[in-house]
């Protein structure tokens, strides 16, 4: 049996993307220190107009760059990872064929439907990962760390969205700085998260190459 998809390039791929998208966030982690460090000029009040002008004009200078950067990891990433998770969902279907599997293209659609976002890419994540192992079942878990996974994921996700709707609604240095606070621990969930998916379509990736591997011997 032949595989539709060799995952290798995507795969390799993919992390790539990962890894680049981790320094971007590392990155946007250092300019949030700059920001504490703005916050805190400001509370003194010993700045003059023009001094705080020139502050904020640095500062947003620095985070329009590094937002650059992270805007393209992000972008690569999302990319990369959904070619990857549609092949992957593709040849695990090949593999065990299974009434009622999430095709290869919901495997992706999932993740913009509202609500639903919440739970149906990690049930197709898990077929995936019991196809590619020659495990029919759509049930079946996957190993702890996987669903850790996709918790730091929602969590991640979530903070993010708070501390967007904190920074467009902020009056005060008090709701930048706290805006600023959620940002820093959804970046390091972020990374975590990364890696977590990374060392997942690493394995993943291997699996399939020796499911095809021994289907041709």
């Amino acid at each position: 049996m032949s595989l539709p998809y060799d995952l290798s390039k995507t795969g390799n791929a993919a992390a790539m993307f990962l890894l680049l998208y981790c320094v971007a966030e590392l990155a946007m982690l250092w300019h949030y220190s700059t920001l504490f460090g703005f916050y805190a000029l400001i509370d003194t009040g010993n700045l003059s107009q023009i001094e705080m002008d020139q502050a904020a004009a640095d500062v947003d200078t620095t985070g329009a760059a590094i937002g650059a950067l992270f805007l393209l990891a992000m972008l690569g990433s999302y990319i990369a990872s959904g070619m990857w998770i549609y092949r992957a969902a593709a040849n695990a279907q090949a593999i065990a064929p299974a009434e009622g599997r999430i095709t290869p293209g919901w495997s992706i659609g999932w993740f913009f439907v509202p609500f639903a976002n919440l739970v149906m890419p990690f049930r197709a994540m898990r077929q995936t990962w019991n196809g590619l192992h020659g495990n029919p079942s759509l049930t079946d878990g996957m190993p702890g760390w996987t669903l850790i996974w996709w918790l730091a994921w929602l969590l991640g996700n979530s903070l993010a969205t708070a501390a967007m709707r904190i920074n467009l609604s902020a009056d005060s240095i008090a709701d930048f700085r706290l805006s600023t606070q959620i940002d820093v621990a959804s970046s390091i969930i972020a990374i975590g998260t990364a890696l977590l998916f990374r060392h997942l379509i690493l394995q993943l990736t291997r699996v399939s190459a020796q499911a095809s591997a021994s289907s041709q011997s």
